[in-house]
């Protein structure tokens, strides 16, 4: 509904019809958060729960920090998704011969068969 329709309909002072259609102006502005819509609050705990993996935590006190009663929970949904994904770079950067340590390494270091 147009904003000013609005205004009319709910026979709003001047002062209230102004602010009312500066605000309706506003909210049709993007804004940092409309540049953000893909943090969510999954992408924050899983965020969490890798750090803490790599960090040496183990499933239980992962599990404690998210609030999973059940380590399985953290375990499943949580947890391995970086390993895999370091492994299957690995044998890409071996198999096209772009070799590094990590992620940060140089080129032609040696690679770890996973």
């Amino acid at each position: 509904m147009d904003s000013g329709i609005l205004a009319s309909a709910y026979k709003l002072s001047r002062p209230d019809r102004t602010g009312l259609l500066d605000l309706a102006e506003l909210a049709g502005l993007r804004s940092l958060a409309d540049d953000l819509d893909l943090v969510t609050a999954h992408s924050m705990r899983k965020s969490t729960a890798t750090i803490l993996e790599d960090a040496g935590q183990t499933p239980r006190q992962v599990a404690d920090q998210l609030g999973h009663a059940q380590t399985s929970t953290t375990v499943d949904d949580y947890f391995g998704g970086v390993g895999a994904i370091r492994r299957a770079l690995s044998i890409l950067r071996m198999r096209f011969g772009m070799c590094t340590s990590g992620f940060r390494g140089g080129k032609n270091q040696s690679c770890e068969r996973g």
